[in-house]
């Protein structure tokens, strides 16, 4: 009888704790989602104003980018582009140095250190594909 109780006991724990982990996968999913569309609209709104040369608020929806997705190079990239564009040279290499440090990819790093090293060999000139 005490054997009967005592698997159905472990077989009953064995199905919360099966919930309990779908539950946590199904959560963990919504969020990268949610994360990755947010992200993708801030990158969306700072490009609209890098078109509109606002920096000012191209520099503030590229750093909610950062803040939503530390991990990923874009909005790093593109923010440094911004301030190269508004001539803080410093700011741009500073960036692009927590950035490095932040993502994990070691595609996203080397274009992080590439972008670094060209600003400082160009000493703040940047070349986006123009004449």
């Amino acid at each position: 009888m005490k054997t009967k109780n005592n698997k159905m006991i472990a077989t009953a724990v064995v199905i919360i704790l099966l919930i309990i982990a779908i539950i946590i996968s199904l959560v963990f999913v919504f969020n990268n989602r949610h994360s990755a569309k947010a992200y993708n609209n801030k990158l969306e709104e700072a490009q609209k104003y890098v078109s509109k040369l606002d920096y000012k608020k191209a520099e503030a929806a590229y750093l909610a980018a950062i803040k939503v997705s530390p991990k990923k190079a874009k909005a790093y990239l593109g923010i440094a582009d911004v301030y190269m564009s508004d001539g803080k040279e410093e700011k741009a290499i500073s960036i692009l140095e927590q950035g490095y440090k932040n993502v994990d990819s070691k595609k996203d790093k080397q274009e992080i250190w590439n972008k670094k090293n060209d600003i400082k060999k160009n000493h703040g000139v940047i070349n986006n594909g123009g004449d």
